[in-house]
């Protein structure tokens, strides 16, 4: 999660003079493919390996982002019908 953390706050600075209309962060479903892949250059015990690594899986990072949960306002209000009246004579099925 720090990976995630690192990426998150580039990316704000990164975007803190723009008039955007949404805020965005890392997506976290790339990162944890990204960690996966060059999970050996992570464990390796050369630390250039693990910078170059680290580096490499922030730089792509940040390029794939999606935007931060807005409210919940996506879905108008349902109405809901009778459940008495399942199917009315003017819907009914199969005719």
């Amino acid at each position: 999660m720090a990976m995630k953390l690192d990426a998150d706050q580039k990316v704000q600075e990164k975007h803190k003079n723009k008039k955007l209309k949404h805020e965005y962060k890392v997506n976290l479903n790339v990162l944890f493919g990204l960690i996966k892949l060059d999970m050996p250059d992570l464990l390796s015990d050369n630390p250039q390996e693990k910078k170059d690594a680290i580096k490499r899986i922030l730089n792509t990072a940040q390029s794939n982002l999606v935007e931060k949960n807005r409210e919940n306002n996506r879905n108008p209000n349902r109405t809901i019908k009778d459940p008495s009246n399942k199917f009315p004579p003017t819907q009914k099925r199969g005719e």
